[in-house]
């Protein structure tokens, strides 16, 4: 069974200016005026976890997202990054834009 999505997709000039962008709409979509959409899955470090719950709130249209995201998360051991993202955090006590800019 095929879905046709239509939707003004975002182009980015590289992977980091997604990375961010990414970043800021899961830190400031809004739910209501006084509750954000995603801003409580950001720091947390299970992809499963994370995945479900930005999918079960209306992010994802297609019903493999969750099965697909970790096939690719898992296939490139993606998690290698986070692991890097957050030694720096902790490290340097930054925010995970300084961290971005500083990879």
């Amino acid at each position: 069974m095929s879905t046709t999505v239509v939707a003004a997709f975002r182009v980015f000039p590289n992977y980091a200016y997604s990375i961010l962008d990414y970043e800021m709409f899961l830190t400031h979509a809004k739910l209501n005026a006084n509750q954000y959409k995603y801003r409580d899955v950001v720091g947390m470090t299970n992809p499963k976890e994370v995945i479900t719950i930005i999918s079960q709130r209306g992010y994802a249209t297609g019903t493999t997202y969750i099965s697909s995201v970790m096939r690719i998360i898992n296939q490139y051991d993606l998690t290698q990054y986070d692991k890097k993202a957050i030694s720096m955090l902790t490290k340097n006590g930054n925010t995970s834009s300084d961290a971005q800019e500083a990879t």
